[in-house]
Formats: C-alpha cells, structure tokens, sequence
C-alpha cells in the first residue's frame, strides 16, 4: 500500500475522522490527496521521487518543514483534505457550501504561500555551492539546509556535470557518483535537480 506524507496522527485538534472509516481508507485518501498536492507544486518526476520514499528526504523535509522551508507539510494538507473528503471541525456549525467555498480559497492562499517558500528554497538551497573535501572517495561539503533535501539517488549537478548522491555521510557530507574528476578543495556550483511546477 502506497504511504502519505501526512499520517493518520497528524488528524487531531480541529480535524477528526467520522465513524466508521477504517484507517486503510483514511491511509488511502490521505495518500490520494498528498499526491494531488505534490502534483500542484512539483513535476512529475520530483513528485514520483518524493513519493516514492516518504521516510527520507525531501519527504521528511517536507512533512518537518526543514530545509529552510519553515511550514510543515499537514498545514497545508489537512486543510486541503478536510474540504476534499467533507471532514467535519470540532465544535463548529456552518453552511457547509459557503464554508468549503471559503476553505478552498484558503487553500489556494496556502498553496501560492508553500510555492513561494519553495522558490526561495529552489535558490539558496537547491542551487548552491558545494566544496569537495575528498576527491577520491568524492566527498562534497554543502549547507547543512541543503543536506536535508537529499537522500541517496538524489539527482544533482556539480559543476555541471550530471551525478547522483550515493551516500549521506553527515548533516554537512554526502558523496556523490559521476564519471568527472573532482579536485580537492575545489568550490563549485552544486544544483539539486528537484524541479518546481511553472
């Protein structure tokens, strides 16, 4: 069964799940609209990536807000699946149309927010710079911001030549593959080939 980003867990406080809907359908919504978002900031590619390991990063970089990002995922996915799914808040008594009229506009705003947090990301962190600190083994010192958003097979540019990220060795360290040679003490252009929806 295919895993969201965004857990059963995190349904509390203002959201709950009404009776009756075992948690293999919740897990299977959640995942549906998780992936309708991702597909509304992301490629395809990048989602698949994302997806495709929602224990690792970027994934966890989402979910936890790291990497510079400072929003965590679920405040914009719950809101987005609680008018999706027709979810009922705590407490709360309200014309449902208008209200999910109202919600959905919310959403939107949220979504243009995470877009616009992600482009700075996409600047300071996804293309930086990279300093090799062992050329044989391929070892590149980045930002420890931009260490959040990989994990192996991460597809990535140095300099720019075409690699992929073999290993995390540190919050600070990762080596990377690539048929090119690097020098030792070299600082070069270091670009995370996540790519952001036009």
């Amino acid at each position: 069964m295919a895993i969201a980003l965004t857990k059963i867990n995190d349904l509390t406080g203002n959201y709950r799940v009404p009776a009756g809907i075992s948690n293999d359908v919740i897990e299977a919504t959640l995942y549906e609209n998780d992936e309708l978002l991702l597909h509304e900031i992301f490629d395809d590619e990048t989602t698949a990536f994302i997806l495709n390991d929602v224990a690792k990063p970027p994934a966890t970089t989402l979910i936890n807000g790291d990497g510079g990002l400072f929003y965590k995922w679920a405040n914009l996915s719950l809101p987005f699946y609680f008018a999706r799914t027709n979810f009922a808040i705590i407490g709360w008594q309200f014309d449902q149309k208008s209200y999910l009229a109202m919600h959905f506009a919310t959403i939107f705003g949220l979504l243009a927010k995470v877009r616009k947090e992600l482009e700075k990301v996409n600047k300071k962190y996804w293309h930086t710079t990279g300093e090799v600190v062992d050329a044989s083994q391929r070892i590149i010192s980045l930002n420890k911001r931009t260490v959040t958003w990989l994990r192996e097979g991460t597809k990535i540019l140095f300099d720019g030549n075409e690699a992929a990220v073999t290993e995390i060795l540190s919050d600070a360290l990762i080596k990377i593959d690539g048929n090119f040679q690097l020098n030792l003490n070299e600082t070069k252009n270091f670009v995370i080939l996540y790519k952001l929806k036009k």
